[in-house]
Parts: C-alpha cells; sequence; structure tokens
C-alpha cells in the first residue's frame, strides 16, 4: 500500500493538500482528504489535485474505481465531488457517505 500526500504551494505558501492511498493489483484507490485554504477555493485548485490524483490511480496497474469518504453533512464536498462524476455508494464503517467513481 502506498500513502501519498501531495502539498499545493502557491507563491510558497502551502494553501491545500490531496491525501490518498492506493496499491498496483488492488482495484480500489481512496481518496483519504482533500482541503484547500478558504482563501483560495474556487479557483480551480482542488479540481487540479483531485484529476492529477485520477491521472496516477488510470495509470496504475489494477486500479478501477476510487472511493471517497466524505464528513455527513458535507454539503460544499458533497457537490465539489459530484461534479467530478463521484457518486454515492453507501456507507462504511459510521455515519459519513461513500462516493465512489470508475476509472
Amino acid at each position: 500500500v502506498s500513502g501519498t500526500i501531495k502539498i499545493l504551494e502557491k507563491e510558497s505558501k502551502p494553501e491545500g493538500f490531496i491525501f490518498y492511498i492506493y496499491k498496483s493489483k488492488f482495484p480500489i484507490a481512496t481518496v483519504v482528504d482533500l482541503c484547500i485554504s478558504e482563501g483560495v477555493r474556487s479557483q480551480g485548485l482542488g479540481s487540479m489535485l483531485l484529476k492529477n490524483a485520477e491521472k496516477i490511480f488510470a495509470s496504475t496497474s489494477g486500479v478501477e474505481e476510487v472511493m471517497i469518504p466524505i464528513v455527513k453533512g458535507h454539503k460544499q464536498a458533497i457537490k465539489f465531488y459530484q461534479k467530478h462524476g463521484y457518486q454515492y455508494t453507501g456507507t462504511n464503517i459510521g455515519p459519513d457517505p461513500i462516493f465512489a467513481k470508475k476509472i
């Protein structure tokens, strides 16, 4: 299993990150967390981080689907992931919804 954190810097200042886990020949990758600083949201930075991670997953042998747990009630995150083609698939352990997308 490979866990990766990519930090996004703007003008040498960290403004966001994405943390994901995947394993070659395992069908599911997981985006554990994606966060963008409030002052730079709605500039496409989160989309850029997510799309970059999806490209890595797509080029990894055996990865077929990306799963993303979202904090229950976080409407902004749900809207963001739905805009990128993720669909609600149920819950895992606890009340937080899981969204997923085939790649």
